[in-house]
């Protein structure tokens, strides 16, 4: 991961309302969630995609303390950034993805980023809280793997394809993994999870 340097006391925040944060010609405000496996592609405008890698390229902001969690088979680890519901960017990301994916019945309870470099793969999981959000703000393409697998009795049931700028929305108790980047990747695959709570019907 190249270092560059951003400063997130200079950051500019952007309102969750703003088309420059949200591609608002895709997505106007939605009705409820409805519990399924939903995918919205092209999620945000160039400018904030751009401020969101900015954090990433950012060598300082990870650890190798991401874990797939205690509902794990194996103890597999990654890169993670922990805390970001703290910085104003994923605020408003948050507020983006509260406001046009029908989401005003939950609550956010935490933000981070997993990183994956080539070779290294989840494992099989369930979330906590009662439904996740993932972002995908990596430059990829389909043969570099990394993508999301829905697990059903020890078997793949279903696949989203990790694909730029895109936002996966599933219920946490949904057995998942993020599969591996291929092992002569170089750079890390980053994918942004938010946990939510249920806080009305």
């Amino acid at each position: 991961v190249q270092t560059k340097n951003f400063d997130t006391e200079k950051h500019m925040r952007i309102p969750a309302s703003d088309p420059r944060h949200t591609s608002m010609e895709t997505y106007k405000t939605q009705p409820p969630y409805d519990g399924s496996v939903r995918t919205y592609d092209n999620f945000l405008q160039k400018e904030s995609l751009q401020e969101i890698l900015n954090i990433f390229n950012n060598d300082t902001i990870w650890s190798f303390t991401g874990t797939s969690n205690e509902s794990s088979e194996l103890d597999t680890r990654f890169w993670a950034a922990q805390n970001l519901e703290n910085l104003d960017l994923f605020k408003d990301l948050w507020g983006s993805v509260q406001m046009n994916c029908g989401l005003n019945n939950y609550e956010l309870t935490r933000c981070y980023a997993n990183g994956q470099t080539g070779g290294m793969s989840g494992s099989p999981h369930t979330d906590d809280g009662d439904l996740t959000a993932l972002f995908y703000p990596s430059d990829w393409k389909h043969f570099l793997g990394g993508h999301l697998y829905f697990v059903k009795d020890n078997h793949i049931a279903h696949m989203v394809e990790y694909i730029q700028n895109r936002l996966v929305l599933f219920p946490a108790n949904l057995e998942h993994y993020s599969g591996a980047p291929i092992s002569i990747y170089p750079d890390i695959r980053v994918s942004v999870a938010f946990k939510l709570r249920k806080v009305s019907d």
